[in-house]
C-alpha cells in the first residue's frame, strides 16, 4: 500500500454517502464497483465509466436478477460463502470478467453486498486487501445509515404503540412524530401485517425477524402484545416487490401473517390492527399459505360479532337445512359443490377445478341441488340468500 492508497482510504473512511464511497473506491481500485442491499436493490455504483457487459447492464442499469441463470446462481453462492468467511470471495467462472464480492454485516446481520468487476484491468495481489478494507468502511457507513434509521424508529414506534393502546393523542401530535420519520413514510396508503406462528404467541426470536422486515423499503416493524406488527407503505411495483420479500421472510422463519385492508388514516390504526388479528384468528392456518387477507374472512368477522347475540342458523334458507341433512346421510358433498358453484358465478369448469373433480361430477351434483331446491339458480336475489346461508353453515363448520 503506497501513500496515495492511504490517502484515498482516509477519504473513504470519512465518506458521507454510499455514492461518494463508491466513487472514491473506483479511484482506489481502478475497477467499477456496485453496492446492493440484501434484496438486490442497487444502492450505489460506479457511474462515470462505460461498461460493455450484459451482466453489468442487467444487474446495475436494469436491476434484473434472474436467479435461474448460471451467473446469478454463482453470484448467490459467492455471497453465501463471503457471509460465512467474512472475507472477499473471487468469482472466476462468469462468462464475462472476474469479480470480487463481499457481504456486509452489522452486528452479525447481513445488510448488503459489494461487488467489484475487473472491467478496466485484471486484478493484482493488492486488490484483495484494499477491497476488503473498502468493504469494511462500506459496512460501517451502511450500518450507520441503518442505525440512524432505527434511532428515529423508537419515536415512531412509541407513538404507534400508544395509538394501539388507545391513548388519546391528537392528530397534530401523531403526525408531528411521524413526520420525524424519513420522508413522511406514513402519509400514504398503509398495509398492516401481523406475523404469527400459529395464530397465538410467537415461539421464535422476534428481533431477527424485525431486523429483516425493517430492511424492506417503506416498512416499520415492531413487537406489540404477542405479535410482530409490520406497517407497510407503498404502491404499484414497489408493493409487489415488498410482498415478494415478505413472503420470503415468512417462509424463512416459518411464520404467518394476517393482513388488514389498505388504509390512509393512521389514527385508525387500532381498527386495522384488529382486522389483521381477526384474519389470523378466523383463518385455517396451513403451511401452503403464509398470508391471510382480512377481506377474505370479513363476513366471518361479522358473524363472530352477531353470533354472541343470536343463533345465525335461523337465518339460513330452510331448504338448505334439509339439504344439509340429506348431505350428512348420503355423503354427496352437495352443499360444498353448490357453494363453490355460486361463488364462481355458475361456472361448471371453475367449480370442478376448485373441488378437484370432473366437470360431469359437478353437473350431476348441481342437478341434484336444482331438483332438491326446486330452482335453476337464475334468480339473483335467491342466489344471494343461498350464498349467505352457505357462509353461515361454513362459519358453524357444517361445510369444510
Amino acid at each position: 500500500m503506497d501513500q496515495k492508497d492511504a490517502e484515498l482510504l482516509l477519504k473513504i473512511s470519512h465518506a458521507d454517502s454510499l455514492q461518494e464511497l463508491v466513487d472514491l473506491g473506483f479511484q482506489l481500485l481502478g475497477n467499477p464497483i456496485f453496492i446492493d442491499d440484501m434484496y438486490r436493490n442497487v444502492l450505489a455504483y460506479s457511474q462515470d465509466v462505460t461498461i460493455d457487459d450484459p451482466l453489468w447492464q442487467e444487474n446495475i442499469v436494469e436491476n434484473i436478477h434472474d436467479e435461474s441463470t448460471g451467473s446469478q446462481m454463482a453470484s448467490k453462492q459467492m455471497y453465501k460463502k463471503s457471509l460465512e468467511t467474512q472475507r472477499p470471495v473471487l468469482l472466476t467462472d462468469l462468462p464475462t470478467v472476474q469479480r470480487y464480492a463481499m457481504t456486509l454485516t452489522n452486528y452479525g446481520v447481513p445488510i448488503g453486498n459489494v461487488t467489484i468487476a475487473a472491467h478496466i484491468h485484471h486484478f493484482v495481489p493488492r486488490d484483495e486487501l484494499l477491497f476488503e478494507l473498502f468493504c469494511n468502511y462500506a459496512a460501517e457507513l451502511l450500518g450507520n445509515s441503518h442505525f440512524s434509521f432505527r434511532r428515529s424508529q423508537p419515536i415512531v414506534v412509541n407513538t404507534l404503540i400508544r395509538l394501539l393502546d388507545g391513548d388519546h393523542l391528537t392528530r397534530i401530535a401523531v403526525e408531528s412524530k411521524l413526520n420525524f420519520y424519513k420522508k413522511n413514510t406514513l402519509s400514504k396508503n398503509f398495509l398492516l401485517l401481523i406475523s404469527d406462528k400459529t395464530g397465538d404467541a410467537l415461539s421464535c426470536p422476534r428481533q431477527p425477524v424485525i431486523e429483516t422486515l425493517s430492511m424492506i423499503p417503506g416498512t416499520i416493524a415492531f413487537t406489540y402484545q404477542s405479535y410482530i406488527v409490520c406497517i407497510y407503505s407503498g404502491n404499484g411495483t414497489q408493493r409487489q416487490n415488498a410482498q415478494t420479500q415478505l413472503l420470503d421472510i415468512l417462509n424463512r422463519y416459518d411464520l404467518f401473517a394476517g393482513i388488514s385492508n389498505h388504509f390512509r388514516d393512521i389514527m385508525q390504526l387500532p381498527h386495522y390492527y384488529t382486522q389483521a388479528q381477526s384474519a389470523l384468528k378466523l383463518s385455517k392456518l396451513n403451511e401452503n399459505c403464509r398470508t391471510y387477507p382480512y377481506n377474505d374472512i370479513a363476513i366471518f368477522d361479522l358473524f363472530d360479532t352477531l353470533a354472541s347475540q343470536t343463533n345465525l342458523l335461523k337465518f339460513c334458507e330452510e331448504k338448505l337445512m334439509d339439504l344439509l341433512a340429506y348431505d350428512k346421510a348420503h355423503g354427496d358433498n352437495l352443499l360444498k359443490t353448490l357453494q363453490v358453484y355460486l361463488e364462481t358465478c355458475l361456472q361448471y369448469e371453475k367449480t370442478a377445478k376448485q373441488l378437484f373433480v370432473h366437470k360431469n361430477t359437478v353437473r350431476y351434483r348441481i342437478a341434484k341441488c336444482q331438483k332438491f331446491l326446486n330452482t335453476d339458480f337464475t334468480d339473483g336475489k335467491k342466489n344471494f340468500q343461498y350464498t349467505l346461508s352457505l357462509k353461515i353453515l361454513e362459519y358453524y363448520h357444517y361445510i369444510e
